[in-house]
């Protein structure tokens, strides 16, 4: 029996009573939600571009390789010829120097051992030098090889032919230091131009020990001074992916740099976080001198956090829609619709305020989105022409994720490639907001 009596200053008595029957003076008790839930799906937005993903982000043909593990890295080279009495200019007959060159790269007299750079391409065989170091009949390099060499310790190899990206060498970098560095310098010292650049690119192959305590800087020099802001290469690419080369793209934005000069960059180990330092392989380091990024985002409006139950990718293209046999979809694992892209689109997740992603992943083709658990096509449709699937990755309700406004929580997808191969690209993400 529940018999309780609450008296007010009044002396009013409220009697809580279930057994005497009295229902002249009682507790009444309400309650309300605490709080509210709304459903919610959006798409990943730019504001540029706004939801369709299916846009060019893929940088240019000419690409200003700074290191290739001493493979041939040069731009362009030949023999000079039709300068006669002009000064500052390398003529070539034939040459393709629109495809292959941008202002800024060094060039080097090889038969003299002159260096420069060059201010301008005029045409298909003419460059504008800023020095006076080429005459007809001396041969030329365009962006040879940097230097590399070892400020500081003794764990980077250059020649490495265990692993490579591209050609047959790399650099190679086991269980260094904390405060070790790399170097790579730019030709007899020839200062670089930002100006022409958009980007620094690499290739990235981690052997083993790599976990998230570690951390490797990547920064840039002049004439021996530190220039703009550090960036972490743990930021840029699946740290913790072991076996598999992985590609890192900076921003030069990101660094701080947008028309500085600079002669050199540099990789230093910053922290260790287990026994030792990671193994890894470095291979095709280069500037990107046109194209850019693009970055689509979804975060919480501000008082209210956004519990994530489900991604939906939907992919749109020119492409057979089925088998002969009319069993599966015609999808090759390799390769999205009828898209082979190369470096694909960056999934990141940020939490907590920090700056590093909590969670991040690169997709390249349908293999990579379908290996996730709890991933499967949910849509697959044709009209023997173009086709359109969707693909769909729910979250288990325990493990489920919250984005949160007052940490500046997000989720970002940056497409890095051409995607304007497809017809349509999307991505919507489903769940419930929390207005707190």
């Amino acid at each position: 029996m529940i018999n309780s009596k609450i008296i007010n200053g009044d002396g009013l008595v409220a009697d809580v009573d279930n057994a005497s029957g009295d229902e002249t003076n009682g507790l009444i008790v309400a309650t309300r939600n605490l709080k509210t839930y709304t459903p919610f799906t959006k798409f990943v937005n730019n504001p540029t571009y706004g939801q369709e993903m299916a846009q060019n982000a893929a940088f240019g043909s000419v690409v200003w390789t700074i290191h290739d593990g001493t493979d041939s890295a040069a731009a362009d080279a030949g023999n000079c010829d039709g300068i006669g009495a002009d000064t500052n200019k390398l003529e070539d007959t034939g040459q393709n120097f629109e495809s292959t060159v941008v202002a800024g790269m060094s060039v080097h007299n090889t038969t003299d051992g002159t260096y420069s750079w060059i201010t301008a391409v005029t045409d298909n065989e003419g460059l504008a030098v800023l020095d006076d170091i080429m005459d007809d009949g001396d041969d030329y390099v365009i962006n040879p090889s940097w230097t590399f060499s070892e400020p500081v310790g003794t764990k980077w190899v250059e020649d490495n032919t265990a692993q490579f990206h591209n050609g047959s060498k790399s650099l190679y970098c086991t269980n260094p230091n904390i405060g070790d560095i790399l170097q790579l310098q730019n030709v007899n010292g020839t200062d670089v131009t930002l100006a022409h650049c958009s980007a620094i690119t690499m290739w990235i192959y981690v052997g083993s020990n790599w976990i998230s305590t570690d951390s490797f800087s990547f920064y840039c020099h002049n004439d021996g001074a530190f220039i703009g802001n550090k960036v972490y290469l743990e930021d840029y690419f699946d740290f913790d992916n072991y076996g598999a080369w992985q590609f890192i793209n900076i921003p030069l934005t990101d660094m701080g740099l947008t028309t500085e000069t600079m002669d050199s960059v540099r990789i230093e180990n910053e922290a260790r976080g287990g026994a030792q330092s990671p193994t890894f392989w470095i291979d095709q380091i280069a500037f990107q001198t046109t194209g850019t990024s693009i970055t689509y985002t979804l975060e919480p409006d501000a008082g209210t956090w956004l519990h994530v139950k489900a991604f939906q990718t939907t992919f749109v293209d020119a492409h057979a829609g089925t088998l002969s046999d009319g069993t599966m979809p015609n999808l090759a694992y390799n390769q999205i619709l009828g898209m082979t892209p190369t470096v694909g689109y960056v999934y990141k997740r940020y939490a907590e305020g920090k700056s590093a992603p909590l969670n991040e992943a690169r997709i390249t083709n349908l293999f990579d989105l379908l290996s996730f658990p709890h991933s499967k096509i949910t849509n697959h449709i044709s009209d023997g022409t173009n086709t359109l699937i969707t693909i769909t990755d729910e979250y288990l309700d325990n493990i489920q994720y919250t984005l949160k406004s007052e940490t500046a929580d997000k989720i970002t997808f940056t497409i890095e490639d051409k995607f304007d191969d497809l017809l349509n690209f999307r991505i919507a993400i489903t769940g419930f907001v929390e207005q707190r």
